[in-house]
C-alpha cells in the first residue's frame, strides 16, 4: 500500500464486482459499528478465470483468499476483504461457502451469490441482517475465533442463513476480546 494509507484499524475492501453506493455504505456501517473500522475501497480486482472450479460451477476460494492476502501485505497492519458475486468452494467444508477467512489472518473473502438485490443495491432489512451475520463471523475468524457449537452464536457453521442479526456466545465474545487485545498492542 502506497505511504499515507491509514494502518491499524481499517478495512481495504477490493472488490471482485462493482459495488453499488448502498452496498458500500452498508459494508463501511457495518464495520464501523461492529469493529471500529474505517473503510476503504480500492479499484476492482477480477478473479482470475483459472480459479473458477468448473466442476464444482464455483470459484476456489482458498486460492482467492490467498491472492487477497498476497496482494495487501498483511503484516502492514490492516485487514482486507475480497468480495465476488459468484460461487465461493472451500475443500474444508466440502458446500459452497459464503465467505472464508484463514484463522488470526489478516483477509477474508466473501460472496455475495446468495444476496440476488445485492447487486442493484437495493438491499432488503434481511440483506442487510445476512450481510452482517457474514462480515462479522469472517472478521471474528481473522481476530482467531473458530467455529462454535452454540446454538446462538454467530461463530456456529454457516451463521449467515439465519434471519435474525446473530452475536457472539459469551465464550466466543472473550476469545474475541483477548485475542484483538493482544493484536492491537504494540
Amino acid at each position: 500500500m502506497p505511504d499515507g494509507f491509514p494502518h491499524g484499524n481499517t478495512l481495504f475492501v477490493r472488490p471482485m464486482v462493482r459495488l453499488s453506493w448502498q452496498l458500500r455504505r452498508a459494508i463501511s456501517n457495518i464495520v464501523k459499528r461492529e469493529f471500529g473500522f474505517s473503510t476503504v475501497f480500492l479499484s476492482m480486482l477480477k478473479p482470475p478465470k483459472h480459479y473458477f472450479l468448473s466442476d464444482k460451477g464455483a470459484y476456489d476460494g482458498d486460492r482467492l483468499l490467498t491472492l487477497i492476502d498476497r496482494i495487501f501485505e498483511p503484516e502492514k497492519g490492516y485487514l482486507a476483504l475480497g468480495i465476488i458475486f459468484e460461487k465461493l468452494y472451500s475443500p474444508l467444508n466440502k458446500r459452497g461457502a459464503g465467505g472464508l477467512a484463514f484463522i488470526g489472518s489478516r483477509s477474508m473473502i466473501i460472496t455475495l451469490f446468495n444476496f440476488p438485490n445485492a447487486a442493484s443495491g437495493k438491499l432488503t432489512a434481511r440483506d442487510l441482517v445476512l450481510l452482517h451475520n457474514l462480515l462479522c463471523h469472517e472478521t471474528y475468524h481473522i481476530y482467531g475465533n473458530k467455529h462454535c457449537d452454540g446454538p446462538d452464536c454467530i461463530m456456529k457453521l454457516r451463521p449467515y442463513i439465519s434471519l435474525r442479526r446473530q452475536e457472539l456466545c459469551a465464550k466466543c465474545a472473550a476469545k474475541f476480546a483477548k485475542n484483538r487485545a493482544k493484536r492491537n498492542s504494540p
